[in-house]
């Protein structure tokens, strides 16, 4: 696993491997050779970067003062905060509260879209909506009940995952409702994917 050349360092990450005089692009360059060392099957020990002292005192210490450094000091700086309007309001209120449970068990029990959209298409005519928590529309849903057009509206317009397929690498860059549309749409795609995904998390 490479440094990533454009992390900055953790104050708190350099203080805990003994290793607050270094800068990221040293303490990058340190853990490649490290890892130059290992791939060739020699020992990296004697590498290590004088900071870790005696910390480093065998080749396991090593190996996870380097890990240390890569997931703390070398973390890459997070990007900048993007303001998102609120989730709209939908003309109808949300489902009762004693309900929602029941809600979730019959929408995870259907297997295809159609279902959904029935069951969704009903509680409508009765004077409901699906809780956000619940259920949220994809933004390719073209036969979403039109209730819950400004929701797919939103889920548009926010730049923060806008262009975005969920991953393991952009989990954390969506909010949880946008996150569960989308494992719900890869889970009737393609379920071993989501599966595979949902473990990794």
């Amino acid at each position: 696993m490479p440094a990533d050349a454009g992390a900055e360092p953790s104050d708190l990450g350099m203080a805990d491997l003994g290793a607050a005089d270094l800068g990221a692009a040293d303490l990058g360059m340190a853990v490649e050779r490290l890892k130059a060392a290992w791939v060739t099957g020699a020992s990296a020990t004697a590498q290590a970067p004088k900071a870790w002292g005696a910390l480093a005192e065998d080749e396991l210490a090593t190996l996870a003062l380097a890990g240390q450094a890569l997931r703390v000091a070398l973390r890459p700086a997070p990007p900048p905060l993007t303001d998102v309007p609120d989730l709209p309001r939908l003309a109808l209120p949300p489902l009762p509260e004693a309900l929602r449970p029941r809600f979730r068990r019959l929408i995870g029990t259907m297997k295809t879209p159609e279902h959904r959209l029935d069951v969704l298409g009903l509680m409508a005519a009765r004077g409901y909506a699906a809780h956000p928590d619940d259920w949220m529309p994809v933004q390719s849903a073209a036969k979403t009940p039109a209730l819950y057009a400004p929701w797919i509206d939103w889920l548009a317009q926010g730049k923060t995952t806008s262009g975005l397929v969920l991953s393991a690498d952009t989990w954390d860059d969506f909010a949880p409702t946008a996150r569960r549309a989308c494992l719900q749409e890869m889970r009737e795609r393609d379920p071993d994917a989501a599966r595979a995904l949902i473990e990794a998390k």
